[in-house]
């Protein structure tokens, strides 16, 4: 932790921002020891994250909004998470834009509005976040502000994976190609969006399992929910081949 601490504060002293950032996510997501921090090195960090804040930094924005939603280094405050993914996005970040489409969708911080949720999403799907493509799949396919239109869902999910596919395995690519898969492969088993076919829905089932295991080994805490949800999908998928 010593080291990853003084890298962190020499890229500070050196105005070195975008470097100290990226330090900073990697200790607080990666690491595995971001818990143990004392409180002098958790006041270190936000007094880094500031600097690079008032310097304009987008992503030490974003990163502080991450923060306060999941409780890293602070305790949890989805309102203050919403506020600072509010200003990350203003400031151009797409994945603090995608994130504040979360905080409208779900009401984290702020009041529902599906409204305002579609445009955050769109905004950072033109911007080139792959989560926010999956999401707007998914505001058509419950009809969530926009008319439900499940085909035009299975099309954004399908465009989601060709967005990621190329940059697997990287962890965002993961996290879009497995839950775009898992989508595609419930399209297939139900009918909806797409015409049935129980082959075509185990092989994206078999595909997102992979996918989520690459993000539980990653580290990602978001996998374990939709790695469960497939295998149920899959076990359905399978008995209704092995049944016909």
């Amino acid at each position: 932790m010593d080291n990853i601490i003084k890298d962190i504060a020499t890229a500070a002293c050196d105005g070195e921002y975008s470097y100290m950032v990226e330090i900073i996510r990697y200790f607080i997501w990666d690491s595995g020891e971001a818990e143990n921090a004392g409180e002098e090195e958790r006041a270190l960090i936000m007094s880094c994250l500031n600097a690079a804040i008032n310097s304009g930094d987008d992503i030490a924005m974003n990163i502080m909004g991450a923060m306060y939603a999941e409780g890293r280094l602070v305790e949890a405050d989805l309102a203050k998470a919403y506020e600072w993914y509010k200003k990350a996005s203003e400031n151009g970040n797409r994945l603090a834009t995608s994130n504040l489409g979360f905080c409208y969708l779900y009401g984290r911080g702020t009041d529902i509005n599906y409204e305002k949720a579609y445009y955050a999403f769109l905004d950072a799907a033109v911007l080139g976040e792959g989560d926010a493509i999956v999401r707007l799949g998914d505001m058509f396919f419950y009809g969530d502000y926009v008319e439900k239109n499940q085909e035009r869902a299975f099309r954004y999910y399908k465009h989601a994976i060709d967005f990621s596919k190329n940059a697997l395995p990287e962890l965002w690519a993961a996290q879009v190609y497995s839950d775009a898969s898992k989508r595609i492969a419930d399209c297939y088993l139900n009918g909806t969006g797409v015409k049935k076919d129980i082959q075509k829905a185990v092989m994206y089932y078999n595909a997102a399992l992979v996918y989520y295991k690459d993000r539980e080994a990653q580290g990602d805490s978001y996998s374990a929910s939709g790695f469960e949800k497939t295998k149920q999908g899959l076990t359905k998928a399978t008995e209704m081949l092995v049944s016909e």
